[in-house]
């Protein structure tokens, strides 16, 4: 029983391995496709250009970042981005951008409100190049407009909250690479930051230095028909070992019920002769005769009208009969094996 019990239970460990590799083997085969990793570094450069207002003294243009200048003799900012993403995989596509300015007061870092001044119209462009996305262009913003117009608001209202402009460029990217199967957008953006309350302007540029990568995977290929295979195989292999197994466990259970109504019908007609004991008598110093049947036992039983003794040595699979009498010891055993 024991070495039949570890054969199945061998086997079912094979069911269950062969059927696990033949669905890796068959998915592998019906769908293949592997994991991609497409790398992508994006960055962003800007500057800009300070035009003054006509006067005596300050009639120039300033083309560097480092200056500072009063807010007062500012008449137009022109802010100039470079942006570039470049793709480890070839890609094709199409880009898009849109710049919005606003304009934002706020007091003690609080907002107070925030309104769109001017929202310009998308600038679509496709891939010119491959694996590389290149946008080189330039905002114009009139500085002493958006100025004069914040002094009105504060006469008008009465109060005297700071206030900024800010500009903002944002990126649409719509990505196709020949190994992915799914298109990939992509969105980044841009931002400038200009004071309309400080007698000083300070732009502040939020450019892009980013390295990311695309997960996913490439697209579907043919079929590979060896793997199937190998998995057709696995697979009817971890059927056979399959029906092993139910085989056992039928016969198993079978055998079980056979002998739970056999000693029950014994029990049963039998109730008179037959004792239960809690330990069988150690019978080795007896003459032992096996009886083949239950019914030899009772022949025994009624020529020496000695109870029968019982006890379930294994439960539910098997149970000894015993009847001592003299130096003679009588013995049926029923089991499920």
């Amino acid at each position: 029983m024991k070495k039949t019990l570890y054969k199945e239970i061998i086997f079912a460990f094979l069911m269950i391995l062969f059927i696990t590799l033949s669905y890796l083997f068959i998915d592998t085969g019906l769908n293949s496709s592997t994991k991609l990793n497409i790398q992508y570094q994006e960055k962003s450069i800007s500057h800009y250009e300070l035009k003054l207002l006509d006067n005596d003294i300050y009639d120039l243009d300033i083309k560097n970042n480092d200056w500072n200048i009063l807010s007062n003799l500012l008449d137009n900012i022109k802010l100039y981005f470079d942006y570039k993403n470049v793709f480890s995989d070839y890609t094709t596509g199409y880009y898009k951008y849109k710049t919005t300015i606003k304009e934002i007061l706020f007091k003690d870092k609080e907002i107070i409100s925030e309104k769109i001044l001017s929202s310009n119209d998308e600038k679509v462009s496709l891939l010119d190049k491959e694996n590389i996305i290149l946008i080189n262009d330039y905002i114009d913003i009139n500085y002493d407009y958006y100025k004069k117009e914040y002094e009105e608001t504060k006469k008008k209202y009465d109060i005297n909250p700071d206030a900024n402009l800010i500009i903002e460029i944002n990126i649409y990217e719509y990505i196709s690479f020949n190994k992915k199967e799914e298109d990939t957008p992509i969105e980044s953006k841009i931002s400038f930051e200009i004071p309309l309350s400080e007698e000083i302007v300070k732009i502040k540029a939020n450019n892009i230095n980013n390295t990311s990568k695309i997960d996913g995977f490439s697209k579907r290929e043919k079929m590979n028909y060896l793997l199937i295979l190998i998995g057709l195989i696995l697979l009817s292999l971890g059927i056979t070992f399959m029906i092993s197994v139910i085989k056992t466990i039928k016969k198993i259970y079978s055998r079980e019920k056979n002998y739970k109504e056999k000693l029950k019908a014994i029990l049963t007609k039998n109730d008179e002769k037959i004792i239960n004991v809690k330990k069988i008598v150690n019978v080795k110093d007896y003459n032992l005769i096996y009886v083949k049947s239950f019914n030899e036992l009772l022949d025994v039983y009624k020529q020496y009208k000695t109870p029968i003794c019982f006890k379930e040595t294994i439960k539910k699979q098997e149970a000894i009969f015993l009847i001592i009498n003299e130096d003679k010891a009588w013995i049926y055993k029923l089991d499920n094996f």
